[in-house]
């Protein structure tokens, strides 16, 4: 399809769970009469991805939404919102310039967050930092600024955080919540300095950091070596330094159970 169907202006909102026009060749803004018959509505799932909208028309749509993807288009402007906090929001690959700086209510229940590979600029909003979230992908962006503490530390349920090929400077939060969640941290291509935060060692479930390409300097983290899953650690283009071995005092191995990619 190349435009948006005509059938849909006949929809009965309270009648249809969900509406799926992905993989197509749809072009240019959805058309405001679509807003206008499904306002209100209580969508499960609404996906859009894979065609070639450019406009979307609401900073919050008129409806709400429990799983919405937008992915792999030509949106422009601010991410919208669903009208009540949506559970898997995907904004992915496309061209929008920023989150709405407010989005705390919209988010209250969201525990998936994609908005890879688009032109967002300004800071990581703090709205982020909630119990609910699982998975959050900022990557390839124009993030700045340094990663708020509380996205660390508050995010109690946070497993996945990928904020790779940013601009985003400072130190790394040096508290971690002791029943932290984490599966994967990837801070690579950014402008991170100081020092791994050794409380990195209460993520007793981390699989993967990858934090190449920043301005870190530290001894080699034999510490880690305690991580009992960790399979992949990618240090290089950093300014590590010292053998791959315990510093002075400390009684670790430096033998990672799990590791298969070792990169420093």
């Amino acid at each position: 399809m190349t435009r948006f169907p005509n059938i849909l202006k006949h929809l009965n909102k309270n009648e249809v769970n969900g509406i799926d026009l992905s993989h197509n060749h749809i072009q240019g803004a959805i058309p405001h009469w679509a807003w206008e018959n499904w306002k209100d509505a209580q969508f499960f799932f609404l996906n859009l991805s894979h065609n070639e909208f450019t406009n979307v028309g609401y900073n919050i749509f008129p409806f709400g939404v429990e799983m919405l993807d937008l992915s792999f288009n030509k949106f422009e402007g601010p991410i919208p919102l669903p009208q009540n906090s949506g559970t898997v929001l995907d904004y992915s690959n496309n061209r929008f310039l920023s989150i709405p700086p407010n989005i705390s209510t919209q988010l209250r229940d969201t525990a998936y967050f994609k908005a890879s590979r688009n032109n967002i600029s300004g800071d990581i909003p703090t709205s982020f930092c909630t119990n609910k979230l699982q998975f959050l992908d900022l990557s390839f962006n124009f993030f700045s600024g340094s990663i708020p503490p509380c996205l660390i530390e508050v995010a109690g349920a946070l497993q996945v955080l990928n904020l790779k090929q940013n601009q985003l400077h400072g130190e790394l939060p040096h508290y971690f919540n002791e029943s932290c969640t984490l599966e994967a941290l990837d801070f690579s291509d950014n402008r991170i300095e100081g020092n791994l935060p050794r409380y990195l060692a209460s993520c007793r479930k981390l699989e993967v950091l990858d934090i190449q390409n920043n301005h870190m300097a530290d001894s080699f983290p034999c510490w880690m070596s305690a991580l009992p899953r960790l399979q992949v650690l990618v240090l290089k283009s950093n300014k590590f330094f010292g053998q791959v071995a315990p510093s002075v005092g400390e009684d670790s191995s430096c033998e990672f159970p799990s590791l298969r990619i070792l990169d420093h």
